[in-house]
């Protein structure tokens, strides 16, 4: 385990709990109620040797001005060797008695907060996310659904975070419509991916289990054109008879 990797002191935590994904809105939902998200800047620099390289280290000081409404996170940095380290951490966590899972929390916390590639997409464009890997966004969508999954034990590291952001609600009328508007965009690029993503499974199994080879794509064209003729026919013979 690297040394810059783990937190050295305050590890004993008085109680773990089963976990739970708490963060229920994610991005793009928190951008309609009215919340700013930007990359913490202040912190920027912790992560970084003085030489400016950067230090394979997870930041999780995120924080919530709740008078400005305005969510900072420390930018997260994905790089080749990132996941697999993240799910050693994380299975280190739930293997250990009163410690903080503090590694643990913070992939609950990414898994609330992304609920689409769109989400990925944007906190990419505004400097949260640092994709230093050659992961696609549907791979770093995969990759932040599946990485906490089967855990057990979360801290409350970002319990009161996640309650402040559910509980937040928008106060403009403006920002009412803008936030309807985008919740329903929202809604709608969603559905289309995951009739994208069925309709890319449904087809790759048509391909490789029906019709693998030329002879069976054209026996299927042939059943298919058969099938067309013969509800024409049935078609216009009732209707000739009627």
């Amino acid at each position: 385990m690297h040394s810059s990797t783990v937190e050295h002191g305050h590890q004993i935590q008085t109680g773990a709990r089963p976990a739970c994904q708490e963060l229920k809105q994610c991005a793009t939902r928190l951008l309609a109620a009215g919340i700013s998200i930007i990359p913490a800047v202040g912190n920027c620099n912790c992560n970084c040797n003085r030489n400016g390289s950067f230090v394979d280290k997870f930041d999780f000081d995120i924080r919530f001005n709740t008078k400005d409404a305005v969510l900072e996170i420390p930018p997260l940095r994905i790089k080749e060797s990132t996941e697999v380290r993240w799910r050693n951490l994380i299975a280190w966590e739930q293997s250990r008695i009163r410690i903080r899972c503090k590694y643990t929390s913070y992939a609950l916390f990414f898994r609330g907060l992304i609920c689409c590639k769109h989400d990925i997409g944007w906190l990419e464009k505004k400097g949260m996310i640092v994709n230093e890997s050659n992961m696609s966004k549907e791979e770093l969508l995969t990759m932040f659904r599946s990485i906490s999954k089967g855990v057990e034990h979360m801290d409350s590291s970002y319990s009161e975070l996640c309650v402040t952001l559910n509980e937040h609600r928008v106060k403009r009328v403006t920002q009412v419509f803008h936030g309807f508007t985008t919740i329903t965009w929202h809604n709608c690029r969603r559905m289309f991916e995951v009739i994208m993503f069925y309709w890319s499974n449904w087809y790759h199994i048509l391909i490789s289990e029906h019709i693998p080879t030329v002879w069976k794509f054209m026996g299927v064209v042939a059943a298919i054109v058969l099938l067309v003729l013969t509800i024409m026919q049935t078609y216009y013979s009732a209707r000739s008879s009627g």
